[in-house]
């Protein structure tokens, strides 16, 4: 008998298939889109595709909102109906999403309520499939009949030293839409045609630790910059995450094939609402680990 229950954000965007083969269940962020006055579910009633297609042509910029706390606590009470004993529930970083904070309050009322599960909530310090790597690993651990201390014990040390995010744009544009870089900047970097890298740093934030020239350049920092950050050099893997990035894929497979050919690369899925509204087409997000079996 199953006696836990994993549960991650859609922003860990994970793949349909790995969200079925580990059984995770997810929260979903909603898309807010004022040119037409809807309000969505991420993946739910409406796909990756649609929502690119819908930032790229909307006339008022598109956003995000993450799920309130009886939204959550609807979740955790499905599962709870299966008398499990343990129910793990990992969110985005706290920096960059209010999803933590929102999660213990859907705690609060779980407690209050007289759930009978332990429900524990955890700081993933990362996003998009950083954080659904984490879920995975949760799952398995819990299956190989750890404990909930044993299952965040291993999860932070996984965090801390064997998983390392990186990501780059094509264009500061959406930056600049979505609030996230001042006009000031966007016009000094398209002056200079800056492109940003960024990071997912090991204090849990989204920050940038460089700019490059171009994007094929872009690309290849952010490769060189995941390598060297990551505490552990053996065994590496990674995933990629990405938005109508088609050229910024390929020019990251060339490079890792030419530079670091043992790395084995698992997939290119699909980035999420809450990290596309941000960036707009050609994000590419590297998500670089220690292999595990999954």
């Amino acid at each position: 008998m199953v006696n836990f229950a994993v549960i991650t954000d859609s922003g860990a965007d994970l793949s349909k298939e790995l969200i079925e083969k580990y059984n995770l269940k997810i929260m979903p962020f909603s898309v807010i889109l004022p040119d037409t006055n809807e309000v969505l579910k991420e993946k739910i009633d409406i796909t990756n595709e649609e929502y690119y297609e819908r930032v790229i042509t909307a006339k008022k910029h598109p956003s995000t909102s993450q799920p309130n706390p009886n939204d959550m606590l609807e979740i955790i009470n499905e599962v709870d109906e299966k008398e499990i004993e343990n129910i793990l529930y990992i969110t985005m970083a706290a920096s960059i999403t209010g999803t933590y904070s929102t999660a213990h309050l859907a705690k609060k009322l779980y407690e209050k309520k007289g759930g009978k599960a332990r429900l524990e909530i955890f700081d993933s310090y990362q996003a998009s499939m950083a954080v659904g790597l984490q879920a995975i690993k949760a799952h398995i651990l819990f299956q190989q009949g750890k404990s909930m201390d044993e299952v965040i014990e291993t999860l932070n040390y996984f965090k801390l030293n064997e998983l390392k995010s990186t990501l780059t744009v094509e264009t500061l544009k959406y930056l600049m839409k979505g609030g996230r870089v001042s006009k000031f900047r966007y016009a000094i970097g398209s002056l200079l045609n800056l492109t940003p890298c960024l990071e997912g740093t090991y204090e849990g934030k989204l920050e940038g630790f460089a700019a490059a020239r171009s994007y094929e350049d872009a690309i290849k920092k952010i490769i060189d910059h995941a390598y060297e950050d990551i505490k552990v050099k053996e065994n590496l893997a990674v995933y990629f995450n990405a938005g109508k990035a088609e050229r910024g894929i390929e020019i990251a497979k060339n490079y890792l094939a030419e530079k670091y050919p043992e790395i084995r690369i698992m997939d290119v899925l699909q980035i999420g609402s809450a990290i596309f509204t941000h960036t707009g087409p050609g994000i590419v997000a590297l998500i670089l680990f220690k292999y595990f079996e999954h």
